[in-house]
């Protein structure tokens, strides 16, 4: 890889800030997404997600996930999303992604369960590791 990018997904935590669909009225979920910072640093890209992007207000904006995508070039490799659980720091995720895609783009899965047989369906396929530094 020699290109990350990371997007941060961020939706409102109090559902009266959402957008009413008419004509049924059901609330939609009000999501934004942002493009994070992504730094080379050595062998590894540090992505800088400012986690106070929006004010405190009534709406509880949350950093749901976050999508990262993994780049030779200008050719889209393979792609993860990660949950709250990594962005705040309470699990780390070890993965082996693939790199030839089964539907539009591959994807990674837990190395630990996933990697032998990922390295054997893809000569190509690549680890990551996922955490927060502070």
């Amino acid at each position: 890889m020699n290109r990350i990018e990371v997007n941060a997904i961020w939706s409102v935590g109090n559902l009266a800030c959402a957008p009413i669909s008419l004509p049924a009225g059901n609330e939609r979920i009000k999501q934004v997404v942002t493009s994070e910072r992504v730094d080379k640093e050595g062998d590894n890209y540090i992505a800088r997600i400012a986690m106070d992007r929006f004010l405190q207000d009534d709406c509880h904006w949350n950093n749901d996930v976050v999508q990262i995508k993994f780049y030779r070039d200008n050719y889209l490799v393979s792609s993860t999303g990660e949950n709250t659980d990594v962005v705040r720091g309470d699990r780390i995720d070890r993965l082996t992604c693939l790199t030839t895609p089964r539907f539009e783009v591959s994807g990674c899965g837990q190395r630990d369960s996933e990697e032998k047989f990922y390295k054997g369906e893809d000569k190509n396929a690549f680890n990551a590791t996922v955490e927060l530094v502070k």
